[in-house]
């Protein structure tokens, strides 16, 4: 059955995280601060260390993808890039967007003779066999369960399903300025100062001349932004990097020798996802800094390769004194300092990693292991064990066969797991919020409308807490509650069929 699922696909995600780290630090190890940016991915990246999910799925695959896009030579890599990028697409849909830009740029040089190997045709060919490899696997798969009017339906539902109503453009811009006013809010310095130098550089012809002096003040603003982060320790850690993309991208405007393919195949597609995530996501900032936790990945192989050619510069330069050798050490100390508060930012992340535990208690504090249900192997506190064991009892009492429906009325997707049955809500993460209000009458009118759509998706069995939106008389609406045993605990009413 589903015992202890929760704790194996933990273990799922720490191998899928591990093994793409590795990959991209064994594929880009020649890069200068390679081993910074795969830190940053492995660290900063999750939302936190749950498990394999659609959003981490998206992030690992878009990462590989992307080194063997950057460094792929060999034929059988550029079809595993189409599988990843497939995943990627399948997890996150408008990412579709990114192969059809793909193919364009294809089209575009496809009569240059100086091209890297990902814009050949044939690359192209091969990264297409790997699209289409999966998608023949998903499409039979898909069929293979339900009709055409079955998965029209429930592609309905999908949408309907969403947290909040988002439609049309004006929404999703809307979404995007929200969005920029909390990264305003979170980080003013990065967002005022960064984006200023930034922008000046990036017009300014002369700039090479200038450089140390934009380096100075992106590093600045850098530098406050993290610094801040330091007094903020929470699980919600992986947007504390955001800031480092202004120092990357200042880098990438002052090196000669641009690293593009770096640039758009990791720090722009990073961006592209972030703004997928502002819209797809009510998680706000924190939502969107997994998106951008790619841009800060490029950013260190970014500023590596600025820092790389201005070695080499200074190799063929005669030392010079006075202003402006004390200005190039400012420069220096400015990004020393950046790299340092980076390292201790890691620091802190790695002793908050260990002490702190995804919504739940500190580490001390988890002193009850679970021994039953989807969460059999964890470890948490003995009033969240408490509360689990109440469901899990539920569970035991309503005793819910493979071919049976079960209902929910919470947030509950552990639970669905633990019962191993049918699914009788339109989805198992049904909080219908929007600015941490949470609208009960809407999500009770959707169970509504989804049973009177779907009416073999009436519960045989449910469990019913007090306070939520779908109480026996909702249900009552659609099953005659004298043909089930009903029993109420002090939390909740719990349901099932008299032959059972």
């Amino acid at each position: 059955g589903m015992t202890g699922s929760i704790l194996f696909m933990r273990y799922c995600f720490l191998f899928m995280w591990s093994a793409v780290s590795i990959f991209a630090y064994a594929r880009l190890r020649k890069h200068p601060l390679a081993g910074f940016a795969v830190i940053s991915f492995f660290l900063f990246a999750p939302l936190d260390y749950m498990s394999i999910s659609y959003n981490s799925v998206t992030l690992a695959s878009l990462v590989a993808a992307s080194v063997i896009f950057i460094m792929g030579r060999k034929k059988p890599a550029f079809i595993a890039a189409g599988v990843l990028l497939s995943f990627a697409v399948l997890c996150t849909p408008p990412l579709a967007l990114l192969f059809v830009i793909y193919c364009a740029a294809v089209f575009v040089k496809r009569k240059s003779l100086e091209k890297p190997e990902f814009l050949k045709g044939i690359n192209l060919l091969c990264i297409t066999c790997g699209v289409v490899f999966v998608v023949l696997i998903f499409t039979i798969f898909v069929l293979s369960r339900a009709g055409i009017g079955e998965i029209s339906k429930g592609i309905e539902w999908m949408f309907v399903a969403g947290e909040h109503e988002r439609t049309g453009v004006l929404a999703v811009i809307r979404e995007w300025i929200i969005n920029a006013y909390r990264f305003l809010r979170a980080f003013p310095a990065a967002a005022v100062l960064g984006t200023i130098a930034c922008a000046v550089s990036l017009f300014d012809k002369n700039r090479q001349k200038r450089r140390i002096l934009y380096l100075v003040l992106t590093s600045l603003a850098v530098l406050i932004s993290l610094l801040g982060c330091l007094y903020k320790p929470e699980y919600k850690f992986n947007y504390v990097m955001i800031p480092f993309i202004f120092l990357g991208l200042q880098c990438f405007i002052l090196t000669k020798k641009k690293e593009w393919r770096v640039f758009i195949l990791l720090f722009c597609t990073g961006i592209f996802y972030a703004l997928t995530l502002g819209f797809t996501s009510n998680l706000g900032i924190v939502s969107v800094g997994q998106g951008l936790s790619l841009s800060v990945f490029a950013s260190f192989l970014l500023a590596g390769r600025w820092y790389a050619e201005h070695k080499e510069e200074q190799a063929d330069m005669p030392r010079k004194s006075g202003g402006f050798a004390r200005l190039r050490w400012a420069a220096k100390i400015a990004v020393l300092a950046v790299i340092g508060l980076c390292a201790a930012q890691i620091g802190c992340e790695l002793y908050l990693r260990y002490q702190r535990n995804y919504l739940d208690e500190p580490t001390g504090k988890l002193t009850v292991r679970l021994e039953s249900g989807a969460a059999a192997g964890l470890h948490t506190s003995p009033e969240n064990a408490r509360m689990y064991m109440e469901v899990i009892d539920a569970i035991e009492w309503m005793n819910p066969q493979a071919e049976d429906t079960v209902f929910f009325g919470d947030i509950m997707p552990w639970a669905y797991l633990s019962a191993d049955a049918r699914y009788g809500a339109f989805s198992s993460w049904f909080n219908v919020q929007y600015n941490d209000k949470i609208y009960w009458d809407v999500y009770a009118e959707k169970q509504r409308a989804y049973w009177r759509e779907k009416p073999d998706k009436l519960p045989d069995c449910a469990y019913l807490p007090k306070d939520s939106p779908v109480t026996p008389e909702l249900l009552a609406e659609f099953i005659n509650l004298a043909e089930f045993e009903v029993k109420e605990t002090e939390a909740a009413y719990i349901i099932r069929g008299r032959q059972q």
